[in-house]
């Protein structure tokens, strides 16, 4: 026989009694994006693209929405890879698109020994009060999606900024049920 749950109503909705509403920002231990890592100019002269294997992995939004094979990709030499230090990828980190087709949300995997973010990205590394893959399949349920692409902050090209991610509320079950 289950056990019936006891319900409570927040800002959010009707959740179950045992789990809190919180902020992304709770949930953070970092949330930075490409252009943390210097001016268009510094990284126009200090980043240095290619098409072929090369140090690390430039992850784009568009090779994880192809899912592209990793002959496919665009890698950045050592010194590219160093001087992108804020925006290093370990596996298992959220990505967000921030800009055009915003609110596309992958769950990072490293396929790679070394990998850094390109342009037009949130990376969401957590803090370990909420499981990544809980987190991201919030975002990809249809209520989670809303939320997300409800930000956009330009009516044009379509856009999304760092403190309006943060100040997302999700429902946030006991980690043991995330």
């Amino acid at each position: 026989m289950v056990a019936e749950s006891k319900m409570k109503q927040t800002e959010i909705g009707l959740i179950p009694e045992d789990w809190d509403v919180v902020k992304i920002d709770d949930l953070l231990k970092l949330l930075t994006d490409f252009e943390a890592n210097g001016s268009f100019e510094s990284v126009a002269q200090n980043v240095r693209i290619y098409d072929s294997e090369n140090f690390a992995w430039y992850v784009r939004a568009t090779d994880l929405e192809k899912n592209s094979s990793m002959n496919e990709v665009k890698f950045v030499d050592e010194s590219s890879y160093k001087f992108l230090s804020k925006t290093k990828l370990y596996g298992n980190e959220l990505l967000i698109t921030k800009r055009g087709e915003i609110g596309k949300l992958y769950y990072f995997i490293l396929k790679y020994p070394l990998a850094t973010l390109a342009p037009n990205l949130y990376l969401l590394q957590l803090n370990g009060k909420v499981n990544g893959k809980y987190l991201y399949y919030h975002f990809k349920s249809e209520i989670g999606n809303k939320k997300l692409t409800g930000i956009n902050a330009s009516s044009t090209l379509g856009a999304i900024y760092k403190d309006d991610v943060k100040k997302l509320q999700i429902p946030l079950p006991p980690l043991p049920e995330q």
